[in-house]
């Protein structure tokens, strides 16, 4: 399991950094010449595409502790999932960063005559986030490995033990 956590701790993080990459432009086509108002990326769009990954990255840490491991992996895959779907299904031109943008730059509340042009940053976030998903159900499935005892075990010797002795 640890193979595979490892590798989804580390995806994790850079799905976490994949929220501050742009992800939609806002261009107004209605002008003399397509002019774009602005970009906006993940975090602005959505609290949640930093939320989510942050969560997933915090359950990974915790599921070391072996006794948690069998519930928080997946848990954590199940909410990476929720999470791609939000920003999957999501419609942003209804959001209040774009709003903002728009009553910024033009003075208009409306967002009726805009268009938004989604940028790379949308698909790497489901991409990187789904590759984290397919980590953590590998770390699901996988069997747990035996741990072997060391010689010091082995011999009923402890180091605290051998310090004690000396004293």
């Amino acid at each position: 399991m640890n193979r595979f956590l490892n590798i989804a701790t580390i995806s994790s993080i850079i799905w976490f950094g994949t929220a501050f990459l742009a992800w939609v432009k806002v261009t107004d086509p209605h002008s003399e010449s397509v002019v774009t108002l602005g970009t906006l990326t993940g975090q602005e769009l959505s609290t949640l595409s930093l939320l989510i990954p942050g969560i997933v990255f915090l359950m990974t840490l915790i599921a070391r502790y072996q006794k948690l491991a069998k519930v928080l992996i997946p848990a954590a895959a199940l909410i990476a999932t929720a999470g791609i779907w939000f920003v999957y299904t999501s419609d942003w031109l209804s959001s209040s960063a774009v709003l903002e943008l728009i009553a910024a730059q033009t003075g208009q509340a409306s967002v009726t005559s805009f268009v938004l042009q989604n940028q790379s940053g949308v698909m790497i976030f489901v991409v990187i986030g789904a590759i984290t998903v397919s980590l953590l159900t590998a770390a699901t499935i996988q069997k747990p490995q035996k741990i072997t005892a060391r010689d010091s075990e082995v011999s009923g010797d402890s180091p605290t033990q051998e310090l004690w002795d000396l004293q």
